[in-house]
């Protein structure tokens, strides 16, 4: 084989690992970024609910229970991600949702 053959075939072989590499470093660092904007948004959505609770019990003169913003965030994010994968909003917490729905319209009508 001559030499500008072996070079040439070098070369392509090289860009050709450098393209493979590209890409895939591309796909790692959407996903990571992806699971970063989750994470943020997650701490976003903890914080305001914080705030609202807050605002709520400030307005209304009543004690509110305050959970830890970690714990708030991380559920947050389980969810934002199931959401995501699958379009729909976890089966638990449609349940734990409606379950205090009824809870609240129950109390209502016993007062």
């Amino acid at each position: 084989m001559s030499t500008w053959a072996t070079v040439l075939t070098s070369a392509a072989t090289g860009a050709l690992v450098v393209a493979i590499a590209q890409v895939v470093g591309k796909i790692i660092e959407g996903g990571s970024r992806k699971r970063e904007l989750l994470l943020n948004k997650s701490v976003e959505l903890a914080l305001a609910r914080t705030e609202f609770v807050k605002e709520i019990a400030f307005k209304s003169n009543t004690p509110a229970q305050f959970h830890d913003s970690a714990f708030i965030a991380a559920s947050y994010y389980a969810a934002l991600k199931y959401l995501l994968k699958t379009d729909k909003l976890p089966p638990q917490i449609l349940k734990k949702r409606w379950q205090e729905i009824k809870e609240t319209v129950r109390d209502q009508f016993e007062e």
